[in-house]
Parts: structure tokens; sequence; C-alpha cells
């Protein structure tokens, strides 16, 4: 009598259906479906997210090339990720006074961090809804 194909017959035709199922049914996190997890709008405080777009504690928002603060724009370019960590060189415009530097981000989905190449200091946000 021959042994029967590991992997096959109806027992794994079950078990792949089942594994189909499963795939189809998992949702997919919202970030991953918009852009990197870091997109979208992000405030100091929770408070800050209703504060109006006129000041340094306004909003900012995150696209997956693009940082924009109150009056000042980054360009984003050569992003590497590695986990929930991602790097940049960051073409900034601040009233026409153009700079580049590196931003390092980190994010979750409800806490981002960033950290300039031209500032020791990590800065500290949280998602807006």
């Amino acid at each position: 009598m021959r042994e029967p194909v590991v992997g096959s017959g109806w027992r794994a035709i079950a078990a792949m259906s089942a594994i189909a199922v499963f795939a189809v049914a998992m949702p997919i996190p919202a970030a991953s479906a918009k852009g990197p997890l870091y997109t979208g709008i992000w405030a100091t405080s929770a408070a800050n997210c209703k504060a109006p777009r006129d000041g340094s504690s306004s909003p900012i928002r995150l696209s997956a090339k693009l940082i924009e603060e109150f009056e000042v724009t980054c360009k984003l370019s050569a992003i590497n990720r590695q986990g929930a960590t991602w790097t940049a060189k960051a073409r900034c415009d601040d009233l026409g006074t153009i700079t580049r530097e590196r931003v390092t981000i980190w994010a979750s989905a409800k806490l981002l961090t960033l950290k300039w190449s031209t500032n020791a200091q990590r800065l500290n946000y949280v998602r807006c809804k």
C-alpha cells in the first residue's frame, strides 16, 4: 500500500481553504492602506489637535513624502524603513529659506517622534483624530 503524500487530499484542501478564508478576513491596518504609519495629522498634545494652523502649537501634517508645519514644508527623499523607524533626507522651505537635513521618524498608531539632524531634541506628537 502506498503512503499518502503529505499535503494532498481533502485535509490539505480544507487546510488551504481555511488559510485563504483567514487571509481574506484579516483586516488591513488603515495606515498601510493610506501609506506609511507616520502619515496623518499630529500635534504636541491632544488639545493642540484643535489649535488653528497659525502658530507653533498648531498640528503638523505628514504624508509619505512631505512634512508640513506652520510655516515650513519639508520634502522627503531617500526614505528608508526599518521596522517602525524611518530615516529620510529632508529639503525644507521655511518662508523661502531652504535647508537640507536628515530626519528620523518613529511611529506607532497613536504616537510619533521626530529627530532632526540639526536638533539634538526629539519632538513627540500624538495622532489627531
